[in-house]
C-alpha cells in the first residue's frame, strides 16, 4: 500500500473526521451496550531558529496534533477498538517536505478470545511477533493449546513510514509457532514474505526467538533473522541477565548483523550503498551493570566492543560509567555520566559527558539536561558539540497538563540551534452505558 503519510492535506483530516463520527455514534451506543474509552490529545509547537554550519538558516514553526482513542468492551467484553493519528502544519519555512501532513498510524478492532490466550486484529495495527516488527494494513490472528503449542498469522499490506519517496512493499504475509510455558520460557519460529522492490528482489526472512528463565533472577534471550533472499545472516543477539544479589543488575551479550541482509528493506539512503558498505559485517560484544549501591544511590556502568570486517569504519571500543541519586525536597534526582569510545579511525573517536536533574514544586515539574560531545578529530573545523534542555511543566487538571522546554545546540551541523517547545496533554477516560 506504500506510504501513508502525504504532503498537502494529507489523511489525518479525514482520521479527525472518522474520529469525529466515532465519538457520535457512541453516544448513540444502546445503553445495554457498556463500554469504557479514553480519549486523549497531545499538542505540540516548535519554535526553530537554526543557524545552519552549511546552506541557508531556518525559522520554523510546525504545529503537532497526536489524538488517539481506545474503547473497550464493545458489546462484548473482549472485543476493543483502538486508533492513533498524527497531523502537521508548519506556521513558518516549510519543514519536512511540505506546509503540512498527517498519517493514521494505527485503527483496528481487536478481540480476545476468553480462553486459549488468543487474539485477533483487524485494520492498521503495529505487529510485533518474534522477530517480526511491522505496520501492517490487515488481519492478525494468534492462538495457544493446551499443551504450550501455539501459532499465529497475519496478512495485509505493510505501510512504509518513509522520508524519501517510495511504493514500499505491495503485500506481506507471514506466520509463527511457538511453545510456551508461562514464566518459565518461550521459543518460535517465524516466516515472512514481502512482495515489493528492494533493490530489485523480494523480501524473504526466517527467524527464530528464545527467552529462557533458568532462575528467578537467571534469564536467556535470543534472536535471530535469516534473509532468504539474499542467502546470509542478516541478524542475531543473544543476552544473559543475572541479577546476583537484589542490587546488582547484570546483562551480557552480543549482537551482530551484516548490511546486506539486514538493510535489503532499507527505503533511507543512509543504508543503501555507496553510503554503506553492503558487505560489512558488524559484531559487537556488550556489558552493562546496574548496581544499587544505597537506598537513593544508584552506578550504571557499560562496556561495548565493536568490530566492522570493513576498514572503513573499523573496529571501536565504548566504556560508560555513571550515577543517579535520588532526593528528598524540591530536587527529586541528579544524574551524571561519562563515556569514551576509542576506535581505528581516530574521526571516530570521542569522549561525552552528561549530567541532569529533575524537581518538583507543588503542580509543577521541572528538569536541566547537558549534554557535550568532544570529538577526537574536528568536524568541519569544530571539535564540540553541546546541547543543553530546560523543562518545565504543570498539571493543570486531572484532564490537562501543560509544558514546554527549551533546547540550546551548538554543533558541527548547527552554528546555533534554538528550540522552543510548547505542549498541551489532555486526557479523558470514561464508560457509557449499563448492563
Amino acid at each position: 500500500m506504500g506510504a501513508f503519510r502525504k504532503n498537502g492535506c494529507g489523511y489525518f483530516p479525514l482520521f479527525l473526521t472518522v474520529l469525529g463520527c466515532l465519538v457520535v455514534l457512541a453516544s448513540m451506543v444502546p445503553v445495554a451496550w457498556a463500554a469504557e474509552y479514553s480519549l486523549s490529545s497531545r499538542s505540540y509547537l516548535y519554535l526553530h531558529e537554526r543557524d545552519n554550519a552549511i546552506g541557508p538558516n531556518d525559522h520554523l514553526a510546525p504545529l503537532y496534533e497526536y489524538l488517539s482513542l481506545d474503547v473497550w468492551d464493545l458489546k462484548e467484553a473482549n472485543l476493543s477498538f483502538h486508533s492513533y493519528g498524527w497531523g502537521r502544519v508548519d506556521l513558518a519555512d516549510a519543514s519536512a517536505g511540505g506546509r503540512n501532513s498527517g498519517d493514521i498510524s494505527s485503527a483496528y478492532l481487536q478481540y480476545r478470545y476468553p480462553t486459549g490466550n488468543g487474539q485477533a486484529k483487524l485494520g492498521r495495527f503495529f505487529l510485533a511477533e518474534g522477530t517480526t516488527t511491522e505496520t501492517l494494513d490487515g488481519l492478525f490472528l494468534k492462538g495457544t493449546g493446551k499443551g504450550g503449542f501455539g501459532a499465529s498469522f497475519y496478512a495485509g499490506n505493510p505501510v512504509e513510514n518513509s522520508i524519501i519517496a517510495s511504493g514500499g512493499g505491495n503485500s506481506l504475509v507471514g506466520g509463527r509457532v511457538f511453545y510456551v510455558r508461562p514464566g518459565l520460557a518461550e521459543a518460535g519460529f517465524g516466516y515472512l514474505f514481502e512482495n515489493g522492490d528492494f533493490q530489485g528482489k523480494n523480501r524473504e526472512e526466517a527467524g527464530g526467538d528464545l527467552w529462557v528463565r533458568f532462575a528467578p533472577s537467571w534469564d536467556l534471550t535470543g534472536k535471530i533473522v535469516y534473509n532468504l533472499t539474499t542467502s546470509e545472516l542478516a541478524s542475531h543477539r543473544v543476552a544473559f541477565r543475572l541479577v546476583p544479589v537484589n542490587t546488582i543488575d547484570l546483562e551480557l551479550g552480543t549482537e551482530g548483523y551484516r548490511y546486506d541482509g539486514l538493510f535489503q528493506k532499507s527505503l533511507h539512503p543512509a543504508f543503501l550503498p555507496p553510503s554503506a558498505n553492503g558487505s560489512d559485517k558488524v559484531r559487537k560484544l556488550f556489558a552493562d551493570c546496574d548496581w544499587q549501591a544505597t537506598e537513593r544511590l544508584s552506578v550504571q556502568a557499560g562496556v561495548k566492543r565493536i568490530h566492522h570486517d570493513a576498514d572503513d569504519p573499523g573496529d571501536a571500543a565504548y566504556g560508560e560509567l555513571g550515577f543517579r541519586l535520588q532526593m528528598e525536597g524540591v530536587l527529586n534526582l541528579l544524574g551524571f555520566s561519562a563515556a569514551l569510545q576509542t576506535a581505528d579511525l581516530s574521526e571516530n573517536e570521542y569522549r561525552e559527558l552528561r549530567g541532569w536533574l529533575m524537581g518538583t514544586v507543588r503542580k509543577w515539574s521541572f528538569s536541566l539536561d547537558a549534554l557535550t560531545y568532544l570529538y577526537e578529530v574536528p568536524v568541519n573545523g569544530v571539535d564540540t558539540s553541546t546541547q543543553i534542555v530546560g523543562s518545565a511543566g504543570w498539571k493543570a487538571s486531572t484532564l490537562l497538563s501543560l509544558s514546554g522546554d527549551v533546547r540550546y545546540t551548538r554543533s558541527p551541523r548547527y552554528a546555533k540551534d534554538l528550540t522552543i517547545l510548547l505542549r498541551a496533554d489532555f486526557a479523558l477516560d470514561g464508560s457509557w452505558g449499563g448492563k
